[in-house]
């Protein structure tokens, strides 16, 4: 449990004691490749700490069209935010699941913010993790709009450079918003 430790003050420092409090609500898993950690509006109430393995988190349209919106590898914190996205009446659905085998420490969302709201530490935790969320899909957004595909590619291969070993070569095309042929064309540029 200490690992995590390490990895949450990766984020932001944390008391001992919040610390204590925050280890009771976690519980160690391990999914299988192509598991669900949040499907539709299952497991909502729940938010993760990714340890190991790559997961990826997915906008679902109501044709039943998916796009891959970020590929996570550890550290990452994530959550979701389906039930707040679903009150606005928004048109997409959010899954999360699994490319390679994960390991994750699990626990309650809301009982996090209940013992959050009485510990500024938890607090600045809970908001550094949603700045990483939104740097990070600002920094995706920017990639879409202002760099090719070969760019892209290069800039995924850089941040998980083993990636095409560790995932199908289809889900990186979906990623990198291209057609598998496109992404095969690609890699024999390289």
């Amino acid at each position: 449990m200490e690992n995590i430790k390490l990895i949450l003050n990766r984020f932001e420092p944390i008391s001992d004691d919040s610390f204590n409090e925050l280890s009771k609500l976690l519980t160690k898993k391990t999914y299988a490749k192509k598991s669900f950690l949040i499907k539709k509006l299952k497991d909502f109430d729940k938010f993760f700490i990714l340890i190991s393995g790559l997961t990826r988190s997915l906008t679902i349209a109501e044709d039943g069209s998916k796009n891959c919106r970020s590929i996570l590898k550890p550290p990452a914190l994530f959550l979701s935010l389906e039930k707040e996205i679903q009150k606005n009446n928004h048109i997409f659905n959010i899954e999360f699941d699994c490319l390679t085998e994960v390991t994750v420490y699990e626990g309650n969302f809301k009982q996090f913010r209940k013992i959050a709201a009485d510990r500024t530490d938890l607090c600045k935790l809970y908001i550094r993790g949603l700045e990483t969320t939104l740097l990070k899909l600002i920094e995706k957004d920017a990639m879409k709009s202002h760099l090719n595909a070969l760019e892209r590619y290069l800039c995924l291969k850089k941040e998980i450079p083993n990636i095409e070993n560790l995932i199908q070569l289809n889900q990186i095309a979906n990623y990198l918003n291209i057609t598998p042929v496109q992404f095969s064309r690609i890699r024999k540029k390289i």
